[in-house]
């Protein structure tokens, strides 16, 4: 039970059941609290100030039973968190006037609003009370199933303890009570709640209602972009829909602008949260490459909702795929999704971030895409560009070695099969296993992942070719890494690009393998005609750093003003940069193509 009234803290009641298999000395809920008036555990009055630390209730074995259900009562008092903290927070528009409420708790803060087990691996479902001024719209996971105002709360609530916590004698007027519908099994920092003054909008797909939410000082900078972002919303269900095989799993699907947020969204199961950053400046979303980000970042947050709200990952180990799982998703659902046609700039964005990765992995200030995560406090310490760039870039090399068929094939029988708990990066790994078996194929994927989550750096690919009488007589592609404190070589899956002419014409030698080696032969290219360049990892499939030979410099020097791809001109420009920043191209030449870098949207 919430109760907010328009004050610096917040009162509450929460109420946490569960079984025990075995009793235990280590047993704790984890909680923070600004004040704690009582708990009570299976109605046994415990000893606050004795057992309670600052984050934790300890629960001593003389309260534990196995033979019936555990039930922890706490009646507290709690802050909000401030601007850009996490918990529950309260911002206060100075100007407007306007107070919203709204949590944020990934990874490991709803903990700071309630008791509970604040670990995605322990699931449960929730019921949520809210008692508010009756102007405000409050949301949460799940619909209202019923509603009344104060004057009826000692109906409503019968036990003593929780009428006489709450007391509303100081209220002018009576304030609303919504009585939510418990939530499906979740994981703790996907619950949510949120309330303040909202305009709504409201449209379906399917039989899923949706909603798009605008605090109304806002309205008049982003409605004209509401029937957008619906459209967006229902051709992202569509798509995931179809590329996961499950229908959308939950009741409704919200979506709601809030200030103060750390991060741009937030996947809260049927409440997702956004940052009111993506629509304050009328100039930003009428510049077209950040308002395809933003439909970018919608499409993020919704693919969450198959992979890592239905199926969760078990523990933080894995919170990196999490996150870059749905960057991969967001991205792809503009390229192959139907009704983005008008959206061409995801590639480039896609790859803008990789490049990002790319610095901080050559510099050798990175980690492994997956770490050993044993302690909480340092969750936060993943969200990072090699968590989310890097962790997406080499997914999608992933989707490229094993083929779309099978990708998705293996990702239908991981979410099928754990639909509703936690699972593991090897369980997703071993389904794709699976799933190339099934397609005729042989995948080591454990081999990979030890390959490329494994290790730090990036490797650099470099074209060596041996010519006679116009002719192709031999290509190797030179492998090298960077951001290794080794020479450390991987698999990779590339099209190599033949170039020819000044009519720029591409002869692309498809899904070549590289091998983990400092020198690959690449057979299907000796007896081609001699090209006027070479790019190795055009479309820039793998995770890795094309580096162009004399010749192709030379070319591309006069030529790259004729290409039409804005994305293949961004890739040779960066490939150009770098070889600038390691002293291996002049000034001089590198002047041709410093101005492509920033073509991105011609």
């Amino acid at each position: 039970i919430l109760f907010l009234d328009k004050k610096d803290s917040y009162r509450a009641y929460g109420k946490a059941i569960f079984s025990l298999k075995s009793v235990s000395d280590k047993l704790f809920v984890d909680f923070c609290s600004k004040s704690v008036s009582k708990i009570l555990i299976n109605k046994t009055p415990f000893p606050v100030a004795e057992l309670c630390s600052p984050e934790r209730i300890r629960i001593p074995k003389s309260y534990q039973t196995t033979t019936e259900e555990m039930v922890v009562e706490v009646y507290y008092e709690n802050a909000f968190g401030k601007l850009g903290e996490q918990g529950m927070l309260r911002i206060l528009d100075q100007f407007s006037g306007e107070e919203v409420h709204f949590t944020h708790f990934e990874p490991y803060d709803a903990h700071m609003m309630f008791p509970c087990f604040d670990q995605p691996d322990i699931k449960a479902s929730w019921t949520l009370v809210t008692i508010t001024p009756p102007d405000f719209t409050v949301l949460s996971n799940e619909t209202v199933a019923s509603s009344t105002d104060t004057t009826n709360f000692a109906g409503l609530f019968k036990e003593p303890d929780v009428v006489s916590h709450f007391s509303f004698s100081s209220l002018l007027s009576p304030y609303s009570i919504r009585v939510f519908k418990e939530t499906p099994k979740i994981s703790t920092y996907l619950f949510a709640v949120v309330s303040g003054p909202f305009t709504v909008y409201s449209d379906a797909y399917n039989a899923v209602p949706l909603r798009i939410l605008v605090r109304n000082a806002l309205v008049p900078v982003v409605h004209h972009n509401i029937p957008e972002y619906m459209l967006a919303t229902k051709n992202g269900m569509k798509f995931f829909e179809s590329f996961f095989g499950i229908k959308y799993p939950y009741s409704k699907y919200d979506q709601v602008f809030v200030p103060g947020m750390l991060f741009g969204g937030m996947e809260n199961v049927g409440c997702v949260t956004l940052t009111e950053m993506m629509i304050k400046s009328p100039i930003m979303m009428n510049m077209k490459f950040q308002h395809e980000q933003f439909i970018y970042s919608l499409l993020h947050e919704l693919s969450h909702h198959w992979f890592g709200d239905l199926v969760t990952l078990k523990w933080w180990d894995d919170l990196w795929l999490n996150e870059s799982f749905a960057s991969m998703m967001g991205y792809m659902c503009i390229e192959k999704g139907e009704g983005f046609e008008y959206l061409r700039l995801s590639s480039i964005q896609f790859n803008m971030q990789k490049y990002i990765a790319y610095g901080t992995d050559e510099r050798g200030a990175a980690h492994p895409i997956a770490m050993e995560m044993k302690n909480t406090g340092n969750t936060k310490d993943l969200f990072d560009n090699i968590t989310y760039n890097k962790g997406a870039a080499v997914l999608k090399h992933l989707y490229a070695t094993v083929g779309e068929a099978a990708f998705k094939m293996g990702i239908n029988i991981y979410l099928d099969q754990f639909k509703g708990s936690n699972a593991q990066l090897v369980d997703m790994l071993k389904c794709l296993e699976v799933a190339v078996e099934k397609q005729g194929g042989k995948f080591d994927v454990l081999y990979w992942a030890d390959q490329w989550l494994r290790s730090v750096g990036v490797n650099i690919l470099l074209p060596k070719m041996t010519c006679s009488d116009g002719i192709i007589t031999e290509l190797l592609v030179e492998q090298a890494s960077a951001g290794s404190p080794e020479e450390y070589y991987r698999t990779h899956c590339v099209d190599i690009a033949l170039i020819y002419g000044e009519e720029v014409k591409v002869v692309l030698l498809q899904n070549v393998t590289i091998d983990p080696t400092e020198l690959t032969l690449i057979e299907a290219a000796i007896g081609a005609p001699v090209p006027s360049a070479i790019v190795v990892n055009w479309g820039d499939k793998s995770y890795a750093i094309t580096q162009l030979d004399e010749m192709s410099v030379k070319f591309f020097k006069a030529n790259i003003s004729k290409m039409t791809d804005p994305y293949a001109r961004y890739l040779i420009a960066y490939s150009c940069s770098r070889m600038h920043n390691l002293n291996l191209l002049s000034h001089e030449d590198y002047a041709y193509f410093h101005p492509y870098l920033g073509l991105l949207t011609k």
